[in-house]
């Protein structure tokens, strides 16, 4: 009900309140109990002696009747019930029940005390009126013997109704005191503690974030002296968690918006910050990865190792790993620790991406080395061929024909490989606008595979053509697209046995056109089918020269169909053919 100061005022104040009335109050019903019971006790014992002394003489002669008639006329008398007992424990005399009927009383608690000539007191249920009773039994006594005990009863019933109409009084003054101290404590409480709340809810409100508040101030006491200094903080602080939020900002941004990953450890190794390029690379989520270790997070034991370098020697590591998963990547890294109060408080580590670079970088040592290789090749075989017709081959006209002949074949490949190499960088560097242009592939299609007609029959290939009725144009330059679809048929037929089959598919998408051309033929390694749209590569490099490639059609092709505005796959498996499928965008007249 009541929080805070207030509440504890009251509550304390109500508690020593309800102790003391409570203490006071079992004290005095103890005390009327213990005084009402000794009254009865004493009064009880008077009365039991006058019984006594009234029937011993006719307890002495044997006289029971008499002694039945005289307990009946005392008990109606004395309002009390009134028992006779012999010292053997027969009963000769009860007020309420026939005496023969009755058991034997000898090992009655109070008929044993009172045949040892002591006072007998004892409280029970009564077996006979099964109504709790408070039995005192004196000893009957003659000439110094005892023969026997008068006992007298008095049912609790009113004294137990006696005691708990105190109880009750008792308990509705406790009630009356603490309803009187509650408004008494609210009143010392209000003034006292008002202040103190009004500071408190400013407080929150500040705690919340809202540290335009002001809080109470008014009294010139410690607690308005308190309000002015909270205000006073608070001022100051809304200065300074300005200029943190904004530095606070330019860091997220800055750290949100870098290619760069950025990891923030503390010196146990914990992460405590990633930026989402971090999050890219390494396939995590920040909310959860922050606060755990490291180990839990990096899967790179190599990195791992640096970090716990750097933290353990303090020093500035560079270091370079390749990363396998969400995906493979080179990154290069930089750890380095900070400091806070001149202790080491934690390191961080920048990210670079530089798969690309050493991607380019694979790709220009392989193509130094191949376009080398290739273009050695027939330089060899030109040099090798005019040195002998130097040295005096010039002579004998039959050889010298059959070299120059090689030299012309030589030089003529040489020239290819260099047209290729033009075409390819030309491709590389400018790219095609589809969109002003168009191709009719019903068209151009069947006439690439009339062209084609000499070489499938030479290996008794057959084309097989599935186009479909209606097939809007693409945007296609007509000519590249003839080459592409040359290119790919030539490759199909090249790499397919005697006598099997190349067919090419037309299938209308929603918004593209897609050719698949697909042969029989020994099919494309599963190793190799990420590489086999680069420049000089080569499934079986044995196979290809002796067909005569250079390793530069497919990547011709590819960048043919990318310049207009289309895509490039291939599905191949091993021993059992491929299918190669490129897709371009319908023509919207």
């Amino acid at each position: 009900m009541f929080q805070g100061i207030r509440g504890k005022i009251i509550y304390n104040y109500l508690f020593l309140i309800l102790i003391s009335m409570l203490v006071v109050g079992v004290s005095l019903i103890w005390m009327l109990q213990n005084y009402l019971l000794d009254n009865l006790d004493q009064n009880m014992t008077n009365q039991g002696r006058l019984i006594a002394d009234v029937v011993s003489e006719e307890v002495s002669l044997g006289n029971y009747d008499k002694v039945q008639e005289k307990v009946i006329q005392l008990a109606s008398d004395l309002n009390l019930r009134i028992t006779i007992v012999l010292k053997d424990g027969r009963v000769i005399g009860d007020s309420e029940s026939d005496p023969d009927s009755m058991e034997n009383h000898k090992n009655r608690i109070e008929i044993s005390q009172a045949l040892q000539k002591q006072v007998g007191i004892d409280k029970r249920m009564s077996s006979t009126t099964e109504i709790d009773t408070m039995y005192v039994a004196v000893p009957i006594i003659n000439q110094g013997e005892v023969l026997g005990a008068a006992r007298i009863g008095l049912p609790l019933q009113e004294i137990n109704r006696t005691f708990l109409k105190v109880r009750g009084f008792m308990f509705i003054g406790i009630l009356i005191a603490t309803l009187i101290a509650i408004l008494i404590s609210l009143k010392l409480a209000k003034g006292f503690t008002e202040p103190i709340a009004s500071i408190s809810r400013g407080a929150r409100k500040i705690a919340a974030g809202d540290l335009t508040t002001r809080v109470y101030s008014g009294l010139r006491d410690e607690i308005g002296e308190l309000g002015l200094a909270i205000n006073d903080m608070t001022k100051t602080l809304q200065q300074h968690i300005e200029e943190i939020s904004q530095e606070k900002s330019r860091l997220e941004n800055i750290l949100a918006t870098i290619a760069s990953g950025v990891i923030m450890l503390d010196k146990f190794g914990f992460i405590r910050v990633v930026n989402p390029a971090a999050e890219e690379m390494f396939g995590i989520n920040a909310l959860i990865a922050e606060g755990k270790q490291n180990v839990e997070v990096i899967r790179n034991f190599g990195l791992n190792q640096e970090i716990e370098n750097c933290i353990l020697q303090e020093k500035f590591i560079e270091y370079e790993f390749t990363l396998y998963f969400p995906e493979e990547r080179v990154l290069q890294c930089y750890l380095a620790p900070f400091y806070r109060d001149k202790k080491i408080a934690g390191i961080t580590i920048v990210f670079h991406d530089i798969t690309k670079i050493r991607k380019v970088e694979q790709m220009r040592a392989d193509f130094v080395a191949n376009a080398s290789h290739e273009l050695r090749t027939p330089l060899t075989v030109i040099k090798g061929y005019s040195e002998t017709l130097l040295h005096g081959a010039l002579d004998d006209r039959e050889h010298a024909e059959k070299f120059i002949t090689i030299i012309d074949h030589e030089a003529d490949r040489l020239q290819r490989l260099v047209e290729e190499l033009l075409n390819l960088s030309h491709l590389e560097s400018r790219r095609q606008d589809p969109l002003e242009e168009s191709a009719d592939l019903l068209a151009i299609i069947p006439n690439v595979g009339e062209e084609l007609k000499p070489r499938l029959l030479d290996k008794a290939i057959f084309l097989d053509l599935d186009l479909p009725k209606g097939l809007p144009h693409v945007n296609a330059n007509p000519d590249r697209f003839k080459q592409i679809l040359v290119n790919l048929l030539d490759n199909a037929i090249k790499y397919s046995p005697q006598g099997s089959r190349v067919q090419v598919t037309i299938q209308e998408e929603e918004k593209t056109v897609k050719i698949l051309v697909k042969d029989t033929g020994m099919g494309i390694p599963a190793k190799d089918l990420p590489r086999i749209f680069e420049r000089f590569y080569r499934v079986d490099k044995a196979r290809s020269r002796q067909m005569g490639g250079f390793g530069l059609g497919l990547s011709i092709v590819k960048h043919m169909v990318e310049n207009m505005g289309g895509t490039i796959g291939v599905e191949s498996e091993e021993n059992k053919g491929s299918t190669f499928w490129f897709t371009l965008l319908k023509k919207h007249n």
